[in-house]
């Protein structure tokens, strides 16, 4: 019994470095990109080009916020900070597109939480629910204490998926990360419900099994993903 709790240890530890370094595998040499895009928004700004200076300072701070020097926790302000860059560089490239609500308890503000949980699910939104969308698009971002834990619902007013659809991507959410088996970046990318899949599983891996995602669809009506961590300082 002992070995076999041994052997459970290394393997759920072996998951949570794979799942950490998925969340962060798209960062290729980042510091030189962040100085880079801060050379670009320079020039912008001295060619009057203000449009592509914002877009730039946006994702130079998305990239900033991203880093967070190495750590893996981030207070809940700057998670939805990064939300914000996020979403402020996705407006410069849809103009007059889409409205981004935000509730958020501010008490909250200074809670301690696993970073890059967030971004995963609103980029989610933007390319399955709202930009295959007519007309305007609509999102909502609610933070709020529940209990002992925090509630984090991302909802978008997008085009939804199929009851088929929900049933394989819940489905997708109950398998854990390859133990032996590394993806390669373009099996990673082709992979369905991958993202919401890797953020349930660093939740899982880093919370505990009674922490994670859940999520609701209906077509022609929108997606809700119902995300649930601890309330810790």
């Amino acid at each position: 019994h002992i070995e076999q709790l041994k052997r459970e240890v290394i393997r759920s530890e072996a998951r949570k470095k794979e799942a950490d370094l998925r969340a962060l595998q798209a960062q290729i040499n980042p510091h030189f990109l962040y100085n880079t895009l801060s050379s670009i928004h320079w020039i912008a700004l001295m060619s009057g080009e203000r449009r592509i200076a914002d877009m730039v300072e946006g994702l130079s701070d998305f990239l900033r916020i991203s880093l967070n020097q190495g750590k893996d926790y981030c207070p809940v302000e700057q998670e939805v900070a990064h939300i914000r860059n996020y979403v402020r560089v996705q407006s410069i490239r849809f103009p007059d597109k889409f409205t981004v609500e935000y509730f958020v308890d501010e008490t909250l503000n200074d809670k301690w939480m696993l970073k890059l949980l967030l971004q995963p699910l609103v980029e989610n939104a933007f390319e399955h629910g709202l930009q295959r969308k007519e007309g305007r698009w609509k999102l909502e971002i609610r933070i709020k204490r529940i209990g002992k834990r925090i509630g984090i619902i991302i909802r978008d007013y997008g085009v939804g998926m199929s009851e088929e659809r929900v049933g394989r991507l819940r489905g997708e959410l109950l398998k854990t990360p390859p133990k032996h088996q590394k993806l390669s970046d373009h099996e990673f990318g082709k992979r369905k419900g991958i993202g919401l899949r890797n953020v349930n599983a660093r939740i899982k891996l880093q919370y505990g099994e009674k922490f994670g995602l859940r999520f609701f669809s209906q077509w022609g009506v929108g997606t809700m993903v119902i995300m649930t961590i601890p309330d810790r300082k």
